[in-house]
């Protein structure tokens, strides 16, 4: 199959569900039945079908919830949106991945509905350490060398282990949690 066709097939298979939210009409994508769920959200695009081909390889390990975004005055708006729809699929918590403008959407919804993070996996955006946090287990944060420290123990104290990726602009901290 060629990528058009893919693409045509990934629509018929996943349609769009409509959920409405202080007055905007959401359309978000239910893919996959695995046990774990992951929330993607789309970068600038703004579509909830740009990642096709990632939703296929994602779907027998993960049910995704796919959101596509309606028009909002603020990332609040499309965090609390986001967590509707989260609400309205009885979705507990997630897994998030928040790609390029989705890793905006994706820290405005931890700062504003952390009870419904597990994992967060940033994708070409930017975190701010002056709005980076911990929450649930899981820290990221664009930190200065001399913030390293205070990361490490705030991980440790909830019993993660922190990484620093190295070569980047702001590094990011990365979780994993602890084994055995």
């Amino acid at each position: 199959m060629n990528q058009e066709e893919r693409l045509r097939a990934f629509r018929a298979s996943y349609p769009n569900k409509s959920l409405a939210v202080a007055g905007a009409e959401w359309n978000y994508r239910i893919c996959g039945a695995g046990e774990r769920t992951l929330l993607m959200l789309p970068g600038g695009e703004l579509v909830n079908d740009m990642g096709f081909d990632l939703v296929a390889a994602l779907t027998p390990r993960f049910r995704i919830v796919y959101p596509a975004y309606p028009r909002a005055d603020s990332l609040d708006e499309l965090a609390d949106g986001v967590a509707r729809i989260l609400d309205a699929e009885g979705i507990a918590r997630v897994w998030v991945l928040g790609a390029s403008f989705g890793g905006a959407v994706a820290q405005c919804l931890v700062r504003r509905h952390p009870d419904k993070i597990e994992r967060l996996i940033l994708s070409n955006g930017i975190a701010n350490e002056k709005k980076a946090g911990y929450w649930g287990g899981v820290v990221v944060a664009g930190a200065a060398r001399a913030d390293r420290q205070e990361y490490r123990q705030a991980a440790g104290r909830a019993g993660q282990r922190t990484t620093f990726l190295a070569g980047l602009r702001e590094p990011v901290i990365r979780h994993a949690p602890h084994q055995g």
